[in-house]
């Protein structure tokens, strides 16, 4: 029966999620030259740009039905039949293919525009700006025209060739790169069961984490971010170092730093591991540490955008069956999304941050007051 209840729930929901998406669509800026879908974007866009309250609700409650799927999920893995997670996760994938692209940011506009650049104007993006190309289409959609390219060599190269492919064709173009990312989220959850079997981790509940976790839907397929690739290649290079292949795993390791050198960091188990005989689970906290660390850092520096939270999250899911763990990343994947209702109910985000972070601390509070109690528990022979 509750599989079942699961079904209904992610029936109803990803179908939902799909319509809702094409409220923050570009005015102008259509993927099918369709009438009938022009008149459908152009409603759907009304209802985004002057129905904020209802807008925002909408959101919310999106939001509620994918945590409660996936609580419910979670909590009955062992007890749901495999082909019903496949077909769930199927459903997941192909639903969040066909939402709009820059839903809930407009970074794939960027990814476009760089990569147009280098493949077709044949320029450097490193150091020719988005605004030397005036007539260019994608520029009014360009969010950072004044700023050069921030990614590494390794997103370039990707993205070049996805350009390639796609002959021009923006709107097929903007798919090869949904598609692109979320096979490369496929290929971390890959990487991730490999990683819990060597961390001899039972994998299910990684992966469960991973796959159906409400953030990895958003910021992995709805509006995919280069963080997925660099923690692809972060995985793999783990994976390797595991497995004591050093000349491979370092190799990975710097197309991770190619694609976003946020994964810097992780570069110092490199120096541990080469002083000190660090065991695998040592290893794992180790990630969760300096994931969490470096993402505080990025947060208090810049400002909290969900995507900052992708590696450490990522890392921190093989630690999931330890219940603080797995309640921090419970916390930390809703406080992540709610940052974006500003957005819906406001029609623009807060320039300093204030709501933002209050939103952020507000879901977890609840987590830091159980931490509390566990570690009084603690106290007297308890476990945490």
């Amino acid at each position: 029966m509750w599989s079942y209840f699961i079904l209904f729930l992610y029936l109803v929901t990803l179908p939902l999620l799909f319509i809702f998406s094409y409220s923050q669509a570009d005015p102008g800026f259509y993927l099918l030259s369709n009438p009938a879908f022009k008149i459908f974007q152009d409603r759907m866009v009304y209802l985004g740009t002057q129905e904020r309250y209802f807008s925002g609700n909408l959101f919310f409650l999106i939001l509620l039905l994918l945590f409660a799927a996936y609580f419910l999920l979670s909590y009955r893995q062992y007890l749901t039949p495999r082909p019903l997670l496949i077909a769930l996760f199927v459903l997941i994938i192909v639903f969040g293919l066909m939402t709009y692209p820059a839903f809930l940011s407009h970074d794939i506009f960027s990814y476009l525009l760089y990569a147009k650049i280098t493949a077709f104007y044949h320029k450097n993006p490193w150091f020719v700006l988005p605004r030397d190309f005036p007539s260019d289409p994608l520029l009014p959609y360009n969010h950072w025209p004044t700023s050069a390219s921030r990614y590494g060599p390794t997103w370039i190269a990707l993205s070049s060739a996805l350009y390639y492919l796609a002959r021009g064709n923006i709107t097929f173009l903007m798919f090869l790169f949904k598609s692109a990312l979320a096979a490369l989220f496929l290929g971390n959850l890959f990487l991730l069961k490999k990683l819990a079997i060597n961390l001899k981790v039972n994998f299910r509940p990684v992966l469960i984490f991973t796959a159906f976790n409400p953030f990895f839907i958003m910021e992995s397929i709805v509006s995919p971010h280069t963080d997925t690739v660099m923690t692809f290649f972060a995985l793999l290079a783990f994976l390797l170092l595991l497995r004591k292949r050093y000349l491979f795993s370092g190799f990975s390791f710097l197309l991770s730093l190619g694609a976003k050198i946020v994964s810097l960091p992780l570069g110092l188990i490199y120096l541990l591991l080469y002083f000190l005989p660090l065991t695998a689970r040592q290893l794992a906290w180790l990630f969760l540490g300096l994931g969490f660390g470096g993402a505080a850092i990025i947060i208090a520096r810049w400002s909290i955008n969900p995507w900052y939270l992708f590696l450490p999250l990522t890392f921190g899911s093989l630690l999931i069956n330890y219940r603080s763990v797995r309640y921090l990343l419970w916390s930390l994947s809703a406080a992540a999304l709610v940052r974006y209702l500003p957005y819906f109910y406001l029609g623009y985000f807060d320039p300093h941050n204030k709501i933002r972070l209050l939103l952020f601390c507000l879901l977890l509070v609840p987590y830091g007051i159980w931490l509390i109690r566990r570690w009084r528990r603690y106290r007297f022979g308890g476990k945490i």
